[in-house]
Formats: C-alpha cells, sequence, structure tokens
C-alpha cells in the first residue's frame, strides 16, 4: 500500500472545509495536497473552457461516426489505404476460414458434428 496515495484520496475527500479541525500551520501535508487539488481542477475547467482546436474537431467528428464513410470522403495517404485493405483481407479471410470449418464440421444432413 503507499500511504502517499492513501493519505492523499482520503485528505482530498474527507478534510475539505472540516468543521472539527482548524488550520494550525500554513506549511502542513494536508493544505498542500489541498491547493494542489485546487489547481488541477482549475487547469481542467480551463481545457474545457479553451475553444476546441479545429483538428481535434474533425478527428472527433471522423472517430465518433461512421469510419467507412469517414475514409471515402477524407484525404487518406497511399499507406493507410495499403494498411486499411490489409486489415480487410485478414478480416475476410478469416470469414472465409470460420465458415469453411463450419462446413467441414457439418455432416451430410448440414447437422454440427
Amino acid at each position: 500500500m503507499h500511504l502517499n496515495q492513501v493519505a492523499t484520496d482520503f485528505i482530498t475527500r474527507n478534510c475539505r472545509d472540516c468543521p472539527k479541525h482548524e488550520l494550525i500551520d500554513i506549511d502542513n501535508i494536508g493544505r498542500k495536497i489541498l491547493d494542489e487539488e485546487d489547481e488541477i481542477k482549475e487547469r481542467r475547467l480551463a481545457v474545457k473552457a479553451s475553444p476546441p482546436v479545429p483538428a481535434k474537431v474533425r478527428l472527433t467528428g471522423l472517430v465518433t461516426g461512421d469510419l467507412t464513410a469517414a475514409l471515402q470522403r477524407e484525404h487518406v495517404t497511399a499507406q493507410s489505404r495499403t494498411g486499411t485493405r490489409h486489415a480487410a483481407g485478414r478480416r475476410e479471410s478469416r470469414f472465409r476460414s470460420r465458415k469453411e470449418a463450419i462446413r467441414g464440421n457439418a455432416n451430410s444432413s448440414g447437422v454440427l458434428q
């Protein structure tokens, strides 16, 4: 068990605005942990508030949509086309292999053995 992680987790969950303890000294580890957490939250809010980068918006649209349509309408390099065809060929080959295996395992009545 990592004491640093456990202590940080405990302090961030339980010690903010705790009515049972007073801050005795400003130089205290609990205060430092809470201040760091505040900074992290502020950075995350700033990132969310900043306008999205055009490339990120375009890529998000491509990934969340139909990838085949995206490949057809977007500029694709020769290398990526080759990789896509190669991957599609492997899928087709695996599908044929499975189909043949099923046929080979079936007897004349079509029931799997």
